[in-house]
């Protein structure tokens, strides 16, 4: 395909507008709320959003009463002589399945509810931890860039006064000892940011290096709580909360297990006519299975 030349400078124009804001997008500052806000936009935090729904809908579904079933039953094949019967039949449950039913339902979306709480939970302390131990490593790189200086004065003043015979030379070699283990440091800090900027990057679900964050702001972590206080609040914690919930939603199956040997009954209500008497005649029924050999 060929350019007009009179697109050239317009293309230009939008090729230079794009750059710069991809450039803008890539240089905006992250701060905490919004490092927070992009991992909570992940799609396994949207799945789990997802399964509670879907539990919702199940407890709809567990209240649903049985659906009644109709019946069409003809006999003979000749006319004058056929038999034909059209009833509706409708299951009753009995024993509380119904109830139960429900109450496994509602703990099982409890359970859902309680799981999506427990990773949201789990997400923000992972990024805080994450965003701070990436402001950590930063700081100690520059920390351990300042020893290293230091440690390189002190090389240079102890030379200085070992060559002025006013100390050992044994001084000047714990100098030069001193400096290769703050060299050492360093080459650790350097390595510490980046990885700890690929794990954020990893929870925030964005590329490492286009990734600026904001100063952190430490009034925004929580006040510090005694022992008690925090004993106390583990006891209502979303992985308590959780096995609470586990536990009802067992013991609401039992009670389905418990309902389930008593049987249901069937009422059926219709019509039936036979075509030599040309008259129709109503038709009830009731059905009550035997538990004889299966009592669960």
């Amino acid at each position: 395909m060929t350019i007009q030349p009179k697109w050239l400078p317009m293309l230009a124009a939008v090729s230079l507008l794009a750059w710069c804001c991809g450039v803008a997008a890539q240089s905006a500052p992250i701060d905490l709320p919004a490092a927070i806000r992009l991992a909570l936009d992940q799609p396994g935090l949207r799945a789990a959003a997802h399964e509670v729904a879907a539990s919702e809908a199940a407890v709809q579904q567990a209240g649903a009463y049985p659906n009644p079933e109709l019946d069409y039953l003809r006999e003979g094949h000749q006319a004058g002589n056929r038999t034909t019967t059209v009833q509706i039949r409708q299951p009753i449950e009995l024993g509380g399945k119904r109830r139960a039913r429900l109450a496994v339902a509602e703990g099982e979306a409890g359970l859902a509810r309680g799981e999506l709480a427990a990773r949201r939970q789990e997400i923000r302390s992972e990024v805080v931890a994450g965003f701070y131990g990436v402001l950590v490593a930063q700081e100690r790189q520059t920390l351990a860039g300042a020893l290293v200086e230091l440690a390189r004065q002190g090389v240079e003043v102890a030379g200085k006064r070992v060559a002025a015979g006013k100390i050992s030379p044994i001084d000047e070699t714990k100098a030069r000892l001193a400096a290769v283990d703050a060299t050492g440091e360093l080459n650790q800090a350097n390595g510490a940011p980046a990885i700890a900027r690929t794990q954020l990057a990893a929870l925030i679900g964005m590329p490492a290096d286009a990734m600026v964050l904001g100063a952190g702001q430490p009034d925004q972590l929580p006040p510090g709580q005694p022992l008690a206080a925090l004993l106390a609040a583990g006891g209502e914690s979303a992985a308590v909360r959780r096995a609470r919930g586990v536990l009802a939603t067992q013991r609401a199956q039992a009670e389905v297990e418990r309902a389930a040997r008593i049987p249901d009954v069937t009422v059926s209500i219709g019509t039936q006519k036979e075509d030599g008497a040309g008259a129709r005649q109503g038709v009830i029924g009731l059905s009550v299975p035997l538990p004889l050999f299966n009592r669960n």
